[in-house]
């Protein structure tokens, strides 16, 4: 696989002077990656099929530039500036067990290996004197699992009723927490029905998502550019979602 990464990262910070206009520190950059998909599907009866999948890590470099403001030391600088980023692995086992035609029930487990998005070196050779060459981005993610149930009954005349759940555990840190991916642990319910014809497919699908709240405390930001700034993430996240998916096919 080859993925393209285009990056635009924002950070404000408090105003100088009394009264005076905050701040700003801003990065973008973009870059290719490649990597790789595997899969392997078994089925030892005709009732049981398990399945895996695996999708590599890949290192990006991000080429770009910052722009940044200091008033009133600095009005609108810029600097080229690169930053290489590494995206998570990830895992994922299923099952189906369908115990006569007219079911199929499902359940497979998602495992992403967040800790690569760690600390990484954000480069800057034309920075000027107000802020460093080399900055540290920390987001110091945790790895965390999605977990995914459900059922779907076969009607006649090729139609079909599904339900599922979800549970997608959080990834972010309480120390770095950023409103940019306000991560939590979540719960998906999903209703939904569907015909399978000789000409055409269709499904129709309704989500809802819950977000159980989270506390944030003693948070900071992921790039200090410089010492004693104090602006903070903390506070209470929820979450809810209303989602309603549409697909349909053609066959020719």
């Amino acid at each position: 696989m080859a993925n393209y990464v285009d990056l635009k990262t924002y950070q404000g910070y408090p105003a100088h002077v009394p009264g005076g206009q905050n701040n700003y520190f801003y990065f973008k950059g973009s870059g290719w990656s490649a990597g790789y998909n595997a899969g392997v599907r078994w089925q030892p009866i005709k009732q049981l099929a398990f399945g895996v999948n695996f999708r590599s890590a890949s290192q990006v470099s991000l080429d770009g530039q910052t722009h940044f403001e200091f008033l009133p030391l600095q009005n609108h600088a810029y600097s080229s500036a690169s930053m290489s980023m590494t995206f998570p692995w990830t895992v994922v086992a299923g099952v189906s067990y369908r115990p006569t035609s007219k079911w199929n029930l499902e359940f497979d487990a998602n495992y992403t290996d967040w800790a690569t998005l760690g600390t990484f070196d954000l480069r800057q050779p034309n920075h000027g004197s107000l802020v460093p060459a080399n900055m540290l981005v920390n987001y110091d993610w945790q790895p965390s699992w999605i977990f995914e149930a459900g059922a779907t009954r076969y009607f006649k005349k090729g139609w079909h009723a599904s339900a599922g759940y979800a549970f997608d555990e959080n990834s972010e840190p309480n120390e770095y927490y950023t409103p940019y991916a306000a991560d939590l642990d979540r719960h998906f319910f999903s209703v939904g029905v569907g015909r399978n014809g000789k000409r055409f497919d269709f499904d129709i699908t309704y989500q809802l998502g819950l977000g159980i709240p989270h506390d944030v405390t003693a948070s900071q930001p992921s790039l200090q550019i410089e010492k004693g700034i104090t602006a903070s993430a903390s506070g209470t996240y929820g979450f809810i979602s209303n989602a309603v998916m549409l697909t349909a096919g053609v066959h020719f």
